[in-house]
């Protein structure tokens, strides 16, 4: 393991520990927080930071560490925090068909990666709009 996940695995069982003991947290300490998109470049920066992918990574990782000391830990993945933000950015926020859409573009591009699962995103919203 590189240093950065050994950190992060220590990290992520001193989130659940305190969880256990009842201990209140700060929501932006959480593993895996994500404060809301401020601006529409944000969704950009967090694509080309591979952003949401290190969400899906970072749990994997904690899952990994739970599991080797005989714990379970809820999983965590990128594709929610992706899904509002796309949301929010497309203004598709509340549609009855918004999730029908992402599914479309998930299937499409996902094998790609989060970059092109918003680029047919972008390209289908206006079917729903």
């Amino acid at each position: 393991m590189k240093n950065e996940d050994v950190k992060r695995t220590i990290e992520a069982m001193d989130f659940v520990d305190r969880l256990r003991k009842g201990l209140s947290l700060n929501l932006s300490e959480t593993p895996g927080y994500a404060e809301p998109l401020q601006t529409k470049a944000d969704i950009q920066d967090r694509l080309k930071n591979n952003f949401y992918q290190k969400i899906d990574d970072e749990s994997y990782l904690e899952r990994k560490a739970a599991k080797a000391r005989g714990e379970k830990v809820e999983a965590r993945f990128g594709y929610g925090v992706f899904r509002d933000d796309a949301f929010a950015e497309l203004g598709i926020v509340g549609n009855p068909k918004a999730d029908l859409l992402l599914g479309k573009a998930w299937d499409l591009g996902h094998a790609y990666g989060y970059q092109e699962v918003w680029s047919h995103l972008q390209d289908l919203v206006d079917l729903i709009k």
